[in-house]
């Protein structure tokens, strides 16, 4: 198993709440504080040029290799622009779809399931199916545990994005300090194939 840390630097916004704020880096020189990262992206890299340097994760996980992709940071952050981008620049999340359902033409048989799962103050709901409340936590026969959720196969990246737009709609979301707009939870997208 490895890891990789990613820092990408978000650009300033204008009329933004980090507006007036600059982009600090300083080294303390004290070995406590001391960050290692195996990539930083400046501020002009695209989504495009970030998903170029993870591809390789998606072939690993279409060749049955678990792979997991997080977006961590504070509110406004551009956790979300990462994931899913805007029409002109697509994050990381539609591309790995793109990219999953056009390998799956070499191989027919082949399908392709996602899964979104919501966490919120301590509770798990499946967002394709958010009238079933708060989902359970069950032990699978290999020793782990797995939680009852809804797995819709995608054929296109159609399919791909309307069951996305019904998850974001079923998630929740809240004003904070720094945003007018936040999620007040961490979604989880499975790709199963």
């Amino acid at each position: 198993m490895s890891i990789e840390v990613h820092v990408r630097l978000r650009p300033h916004v204008p009329n933004g709440v980090w507006s007036s704020a600059e982009t600090v880096l300083y080294s303390t020189h004290n070995p406590n504080t001391r960050y290692v990262y195996n990539k930083v992206h400046h501020i002009g890299t695209s989504n495009q040029s970030i998903f170029q340097g993870m591809e390789a994760l998606v072939h690993a996980g279409f060749d049955g290799k678990n792979v997991t992709v997080m977006a961590y940071g504070q509110t406004g952050s551009g956790k979300t622009y990462s994931m899913n981008g805007c029409e002109a620049d697509p994050g990381i999340v539609p591309r790995t779809a793109k990219l999953l359902l056009d390998l799956r033409t070499k191989f027919p048989g082949t399908q392709i399931v996602i899964y979104f799962t919501e966490i919120y103050n301590e509770s798990v709901k499946d967002l394709l199916e958010p009238q079933r409340g708060e989902l359970g936590l069950h032990d699978a026969p290999d020793g782990g545990v797995y939680f009852d959720k809804k797995s819709v196969p995608i054929e296109t990246i159609d399919d791909f994005v309307r069951l996305q737009n019904l998850a974001e709609r079923n998630r929740k979301y809240g004003v904070t300090n720094l945003n007018d707009h936040s999620s007040r939870s961490h979604i989880i997208l499975t790709f199963e194939i």
